[in-house]
């Protein structure tokens, strides 16, 4: 008696063996279009492989679909990449916002924080 038991349940609760049921929707992956620019290149001149990342992630996360699923993450190198233009649409996360006044304020392309940011900002240690 116990023994149908057990079995009952086990069939109830889906089997024997544990499964992973997925409920996520399948994303709507960007079109042609978002790759055409690396996929064309600059024309006479060679690009680098660095630039061509940094322009692929700048359409990726401007695109409507999937751009807010993107986070960065950089150990203290978005400006050595060229990728400090993402710092004023994307921002650099911090749950508390921008706390400080950043020393290039004034600059286009300012440092700015905010708690929706999709930058996540490594800090280094060269002490070592």
């Amino acid at each position: 008696e116990e023994i149908q038991y057990m079995h009952e349940r086990r069939q109830a609760l889906g089997g024997y063996v544990p499964t992973r049921v997925v409920r996520a929707k399948p994303l709507e992956l960007p079109g042609d279009k978002t790759y055409a620019t690396v996929k064309k290149g600059t024309g006479q001149q060679a690009i680098a492989t660095t630039m061509a990342f940094v322009r692929l992630l700048k359409d990726l996360l401007r695109d409507k679909e999937i751009g807010r699923r993107f986070v960065l993450i950089a150990p203290d190198e978005y400006r050595t990449f060229g990728m400090d233009s993402f710092f004023p649409s994307a921002k650099i996360y911090n749950p508390l916002g921008q706390q400080y006044e950043s020393v290039d304020r004034e600059l286009l392309l300012a440092y700015k924080e905010s708690p929706t940011g999709q930058l996540l900002h490594d800090g280094i240690s060269e002490a070592g």
